[in-house]
């Protein structure tokens, strides 16, 4: 979404955790125990920083996005990869969705796309919650301008996990301001019930 943000300010939970988690923890997380399956993969142990972990309320657990050099390695296969396209094309078809219904105030389709937990940490640092986001887009007051989505890279996690990063350059106007934005954009992609949705999303400034 673009930079405009309504004033309230909601909370998020920061976690502080060792920095040597063991996969069979991993297993309690929404987003990644699905993809251990005690038959097909063996725990092996990942070093992950401190920093690296950031807490939301994805049903209680802590959940990996970051390490150093882009987004964390949750676990190693025993062997074998997985063949990717297929989940690349799914999330493009996404990023374009979403991308499309920011264009068209399209309220609907952001509704639908958002995951209930959904959280947006804009850049000036303030974070969002799915209520908010939605009062964003439904109000009369926003319109998009002129937005272009550059440098779009996605990286796959499993076959139900993903993550979108992209370039956002555009104007547009919020409660009879004028807002430009020129951000990096990074959205994690969840699947579930065969359905993918944002559960994760962060814009940061470029600087000029």
């Amino acid at each position: 979404m673009s930079s405009a943000q309504p004033d309230s300010l909601h909370p998020i939970v920061v976690a502080q955790v060792s920095a040597r988690v063991i996969c069979r923890a991993a297993r309690r997380c929404p987003l990644v125990g699905h993809l251990l399956n005690k038959n097909e993969h063996r725990a092996s142990e990942v070093v992950i920083p401190k920093s690296a972990l950031l807490a939301d309320r994805l049903e209680g657990s802590a959940v990996p996005l970051l390490s150093r050099g882009g987004f964390a390695s949750i676990f190693r296969p025993a062997g074998g990869s997985m063949d990717t396209t297929a989940v690349q094309q799914e999330i493009e078809h996404l990023s374009k969705a979403w991308n499309s219904a920011w264009l068209e105030n399209d309220g609907a389709t952001v509704d639908r796309l958002m995951a209930p937990e959904y959280v947006y940490v804009a850049p000036n640092g303030q974070i969002l919650d799915r209520r908010a986001i939605l009062g964003v887009i439904l109000s009369p007051s926003y319109r998009i301008h002129r937005a272009t989505w550059t440098e779009l890279q996605i990286k796959v996690f499993g076959k139900d996990v993903a993550v979108i990063l992209d370039r956002l350059q555009g104007t547009g106007t919020f409660n009879g301001k004028t807002f430009t934005d020129d951000n990096r954009c990074a959205r994690v992609c969840i699947r579930r019930n065969s359905a993918w949705q944002i559960a994760f999303e962060q814009a940061s400034a470029i600087a000029p």
